[in-house]
């Protein structure tokens, strides 16, 4: 799962501003994704004390997972439409003369 942490302590939201800090919640956040993805498969109970996080967690990965699949989308269609504008601008510059792309300003 594509875990960035989480804010979630004891059913409370709390906002960690040192980088530090930020880093170490974001790796234990992996490690108790990782260790509850492992009890899941299996087939064992989450911990009681777990599982209200651990439900409110996969939410939370499943809207990063479709965030990040939208981004992707949306740059894959920029580098589309770019790719694209490129050759188009490349094959106007073949068909123009010199004095077509100094009247543009183009060199």
């Amino acid at each position: 799962m594509p875990c960035n942490g989480g804010n979630y302590f004891g059913g409370q939201i709390r906002v960690v501003n040192d980088p530090k800090d930020r880093k170490t919640i974001d790796d234990l956040t992996r490690k108790l994704c990782h260790a509850c993805q492992l009890l899941e498969d299996a087939g064992a109970p989450i911990p009681a004390e777990l599982n209200e996080w651990w439900y409110e967690h996969k939410l939370e990965d499943q809207e990063r997972i479709k965030e990040a699949k939208r981004r992707a989308a949306a740059q894959s269609a920029e580098q589309r439409r770019a790719t694209y504008l490129a050759s188009v601008k490349e094959r106007m510059l073949t068909q123009m003369t010199d004095d077509e792309k100094e009247a543009l300003g183009i060199k």
